[in-house]
């Protein structure tokens, strides 16, 4: 895994948050779609799901069914944010497992001594933003570079 020094890691996530701001109602409804299609994946359990989108108190646990029936994510950059890490982190999976959703699912809840002994799952749970960009970093190793600064 690349170390991104924290001060890279929020100046891109400025700049995400900035343009999370600017997706459409059909853009947010696709992303609700995708990331809920994941979580299902991955068996991310309801408490785990929300915390992972990081929403608002003000949507309950009980009616994330809804992003999944067409519901569009918030209006929220930080929501936003998530929901295209969350993403990325699919994508970077499928490259690693091209033939497995299995292997997939299996290496998001797997204990790993590079994590000292947490699953990517708890890391992203538990650290947020800054979890999603270390495990996104760690199976990517373009957006790791990316946020390093060294492309031109």
């Amino acid at each position: 895994m690349i170390d991104i020094p924290i001060t890279q890691q929020s100046n891109h996530i400025n700049d995400m948050s900035e343009a999370a701001q600017q997706f459409d109602e059909d853009t947010r409804v696709r992303m609700a779609n995708e990331v809920m299609d994941l979580f299902e994946q991955w068996q991310v359990n309801l408490d785990d799901q929300h915390s992972l989108l990081g929403l608002p108190d003000s949507i309950k646990k009980r009616h994330m069914y809804r992003f999944a029936e067409d519901q569009p994510l918030p209006e929220d950059s930080e929501v936003m944010q998530r929901a295209e890490h969350l993403m990325g982190i699919a994508d970077a999976l499928r490259t690693y497992f091209p033939n497995s959703r299995h292997a997939r699912a299996r290496f998001i809840r797997a204990h790993s001594k590079k994590f000292v002994r947490r699953t990517p799952l708890q890391i992203m749970v538990d650290d947020g933003v800054s979890g999603l960009i270390r495990i996104r970093s760690h199976l990517d190793c373009t957006y790791a570079w990316d946020l390093t600064g060294s492309r031109g």
